[in-house]
């Protein structure tokens, strides 16, 4: 059989289509893209607000962050206080009070802030702080505020700033014990002597 040139352009068609037409969309898969992390757009912090009745006292909070949707986003939370004289929170969001006073507590999840607003009240007796550079006396009124040593029907807070000792060099009763702060190490050394709280 003969073929022209008809013919033979009219097979390399045929031949070009069904090349073309037969695909295996096995041999060739499209990967989706990974979905984007979500954003979050608003966090609820819990409680809205506490009050404290002495320094000492602690509290748990907690926040719950959500995207756009509202869906409960799995996230990590920073905590923070506005006033760390007047109460402190740590990294799993527990809030302990140090001392008399207003403060916030800010949780932050990516850009997005929620707060909390927290008082320090005192119901149980005068606070009586610690106000040394360092290390000191418990017995020497010149290391407290109103140059007044704490005794008993008092809550003495040991909470400034720094790492210094605080020793007890005789027997001494309060109403309550506040020792610590964010920024140092404060140590009571009792020495002999019973624990003033106990």
């Amino acid at each position: 059989m003969k073929l022209n040139r008809k013919t033979i352009f009219a097979l390399m068609m045929v031949a070009m289509v069904s090349f073309t037409g037969c695909s295996d969309d096995d041999d060739d898969p499209t990967t989706p893209p990974p979905p984007e992390d979500p954003v979050v757009k608003t966090i609820v912090i819990s409680p809205e607000s506490a009050d404290f009745t002495a320094p000492g006292d602690d509290l748990q909070f907690e926040a719950v962050a959500f995207d756009a949707t509202g869906a409960v986003i799995d996230t990590v939370f920073v905590w923070q206080s506005s006033q760390t004289d007047v109460v402190i929170v740590g990294s799993d969001g527990v809030a302990t009070s140090v001392g008399v006073g207003t403060a916030e507590i800010y949780t932050t999840a990516g850009s997005v802030t929620d707060t909390a607003s927290v008082t320090v009240n005192l119901t149980s007796g005068p606070l009586i702080e610690w106000i040394a550079a360092g290390n000191g006396d418990w017995q020497n009124p010149d290391n407290w505020s109103g140059f007044t040593v704490p005794g008993e029907g008092d809550v003495a807070a040991i909470t400034v700033s720094g790492t210094y000792t605080v020793s007890l060099t005789g027997d001494v009763m309060v109403e309550g014990l506040v020792l610590g702060n964010d920024t140092g190490v404060q140590t009571l050394e009792t020495g002999t002597h019973p624990n003033p709280v106990d």
